[in-house]
């Protein structure tokens, strides 16, 4: 009589790390597109009531076009802390692509959401401490927020997200650096 064991452990730990890959950016650790969409459609398919912020950044491109891209990767990954910073445990913060993020609050009452995107504009507004050429600098940038909650102003996430982008836009072309919930 033979007995087999098989470690399953490496392939476990494989697994694990295809998932890691998956769902989350490597340069913030924060949810990429996928990940992100994977929670917001939990939320939907459990008609769970979320806020989507949309969160763009103004000023960006001229960090990596002066700067260079290293400047452009820490100014991400100093955005990401200072988001996630701004919201609780259980709230998603993800990175969407290039210079934008999403943060998604659910079961938040409009005043609650009205603090918390004041905080977000606030602390990306944060510069952040730069080495260049042995030369201390600060980088800059700001952030235009487009708001859309569910299920008052969209049904499906691609509408959401199609809300919250009106709604950033329309900041984008009146102030920057500022926030705006979409309206009917």
């Amino acid at each position: 009589m033979q007995i087999f064991i098989n470690d399953v452990s490496y392939r476990r730990n494989m697994i694990n790390e295809l998932k890691q890959k998956a769902q989350f950016d490597p340069l913030t650790n924060l949810n990429n597109r996928y990940g992100a969409e994977l929670k917001l459609r939990f939320w939907l398919d459990n008609q769970i009531p979320f806020a989507l912020l949309l969160v763009d950044l103004d000023k960006f491109k001229p960090i990596n076009d002066i700067y260079g891209h290293n400047a452009g990767d820490e100014m991400l990954k100093h955005i990401a802390a200072n988001l996630k910073e701004c919201v609780r445990n259980d709230d998603l913060v993800a990175r969407w692509g290039g210079d934008e993020f999403i943060v998604a609050v659910p079961h938040i009452a409009k005043d609650g959401l009205q603090k918390i995107a004041s905080h977000l504009v606030a602390k990306t507004a944060m510069p952040m401490p730069y080495e260049k050429d042995n030369q201390s600098l600060e980088l800059k940038v700001s952030a235009s927020i487009g708001i859309a909650c569910y299920p008052d102003h969209a049904e499906t996430l691609h509408e959401l997200i199609e809300k919250a982008d009106n709604a950033m836009y329309s900041v984008k072309l009146a102030t920057k650096n500022d926030f705006a919930f979409y309206h009917l």
